[in-house]
């Protein structure tokens, strides 16, 4: 799945049950950077990677919890 439009990023996995196995969503930027993540809606952890423009993985996060409350 690829996210490479504002709107495809703002849903992003918003309400999906789950991700099949070996499945993964980019997102796509015009600039590099480390662009936060936003998971309002989710409703199961993912692993995060961060990847430059040498596409070379520069940071991860794993199992990043939901938000919940209205503290997201």
């Amino acid at each position: 799945m690829v996210s490479d439009s504002w709107i495809k990023r703002m849903l992003g996995l918003m309400y999906l049950e789950n991700l099949p196995e070996d499945t993964c969503m980019l997102f796509v930027f015009k600039k590099e950077s480390r662009y936060g993540i936003w998971m309002h809606g989710m409703l199961f952890n993912i692993d995060v990677l961060w990847v430059g423009g040498n596409m070379q993985v520069v940071d991860f996060q794993e199992f990043l919890q939901p938000c919940r409350g209205m503290n997201c």
